[in-house]
C-alpha cells in the first residue's frame, strides 16, 4: 500500500470533513463523490476509487454501502487493499454484525500482520466490544509495529484503565502526549489523567452500551467529556508543579511487567521524570510551563538525546 496515495486521498476526504459551513461539505463530498464515481464508471485507478468510496460512505454513516465497495476492493490484492479490510470490518461493527467483523479482522491481521493501522483499528473494536485482553492485545502488536500514533496509546491506557484499574494506564496515556502535536485532544487527555491520579474517579465519564458502540472514530471517545468550559476550569486550576510531581510518582514502573516498563525505567535510571513530564505537558498554553522551559534547557536537551536514542526500540 503507497502511503502517499493514502494521504493525499484522505486530504481530499478531509476537505468535506473539516468544512465548517454543512453545505460546502455537502458539495464538497458530492465533488468527491462524483470523481471517484467516474473513476470507477471509466475504469481507472479503480483500487484508488473503491478506497475513497468505501472511506467516503464510511464517514456519512452509509455503512453498507461501504461494506459492498470495500468488498469489491478485496477482490483482488492492490494499494488499498489492507485501508479497505479496515473499513470493511469496521462497517459490519457499525452496523451490529460483530461476529463477522472479528472474524474479518482475524483474517485481516493475518494477511496484513505489519500493518499497525489494521492491529490499531482491531483494537478499537475489541474495546468497543469490551473485550479488553484482547484489545489489550491488539492495541500493543499496533504499538510495536508503529510507537508514533498517539491514538493508540490513548486507546491501550483505556484498556489498562477498564481491565482491573491497571496503573499501567498512566504509561500509555503519558507516552501517548509524549508524541501528541493535537492541542485539543492532548488537553483533554490531561484532563482525564489529573482526575485519575487523583482519584477522582467520580470525574471520569466513558462512554457504554450504544454510546460506546455508535463510537465511528477513536477521537470520539478521547474527547466524550469534552466541553469548552471544563477544559477551560481545568486550565485555570491546575498547578503544573504539583501536577508534575505526582505524574512523575505515578508513572514509575509497576512491579507488574508492562509494555511500557523498559522506557519508564530507563527514564528512572537517567533521572528524567521531571523533563519527561514536562514536555508531556507541553500543549498547554501556560506562562508556567514556558518559564520553566526557558530555565531548564539543559534538562530538555539530555531528554532529547535520550528519546533519540531510546525511541528507536521504546519496547
Amino acid at each position: 500500500m503507497h502511503l502517499k496515495k493514502m494521504f493525499f486521498l484522505f486530504s481530499l476526504i478531509g476537505l468535506g470533513w473539516f468544512a465548517h459551513d454543512s453545505k460546502g461539505q455537502t458539495q464538497s463530498a458530492d465533488t468527491l463523490e462524483q470523481f471517484l464515481l467516474r473513476q470507477l464508471k471509466n475504469k481507472k485507478n479503480v483500487s484508488y476509487a473503491t478506497y475513497g468510496l468505501a472511506a467516503l460512505y464510511f464517514d456519512r454513516g452509509n455503512y453498507r454501502q461501504a461494506i459492498a465497495i470495500a468488498k469489491e476492493n478485496l477482490r483482488i490484492t492492490n494499494d488499498f487493499d489492507t485501508a479497505c479490510s479496515v473499513l470493511y470490518a469496521r462497517s459490519l461493527e457499525m452496523i451490529g454484525r460483530y461476529s463477522k467483523a472479528e472474524k474479518v479482522f482475524r483474517k485481516a491481521t493475518t494477511r496484513f500482520a505489519n500493518s499497525s493501522d489494521v492491529w490499531l483499528a482491531y483494537g478499537f473494536t475489541l474495546y468497543k466490544l469490551r473485550k479488553y485482553t484482547q484489545a489489550e492485545r491488539a492495541l500493543e502488536t499496533s504499538v510495536r509495529l508503529n510507537p508514533f500514533v498517539p491514538s493508540a496509546h490513548y486507546l491501550l491506557g483505556y484498556c489498562l484503565l477498564e481491565n482491573k484499574n491497571n496503573p499501567a494506564c498512566i504509561q500509555a496515556w503519558l507516552f501517548g502526549l509524549m508524541i501528541d502535536r493535537d492541542t485539543l485532544r492532548s488537553n483533554e487527555m490531561l484532563r482525564l489523567i489529573f482526575h485519575y491520579v487523583q482519584q477522582q474517579y467520580d470525574s471520569i465519564h466513558l462512554p457504554f452500551f450504544n454510546r460506546r458502540l455508535s463510537l465511528k472514530y477513536p477521537d470520539q471517545l478521547f474527547l466524550y467529556d469534552y466541553t469548552p468550559q471544563r477544559l477551560e476550569n481545568f486550565n485555570f486550576q491546575l498547578n503544573i508543579a504539583s501536577f508534575v510531581q505526582l505524574l512523575a510518582e505515578k508513572m514509575e514502573p509497576n512491579p507488574t511487567p508492562s509494555l511500557y516498563s523498559r522506557f519508564y525505567r530507563a527514564i528512572y535510571e537517567n533521572n528524567l521524570q521531571e523533563p519527561f513530564c514536562y514536555f508531556a505537558l507541553r500543549n498547554l498554553n501556560r506562562r508556567a510551563l514556558k518559564s520553566w522551559y526557558a530555565i531548564n534547557r539543559e534538562k530538555l536537551e539530555q531528554l532529547a538525546d535520550f528519546l533519540d536514542h531510546q525511541l528507536v526500540r521504546p519496547f
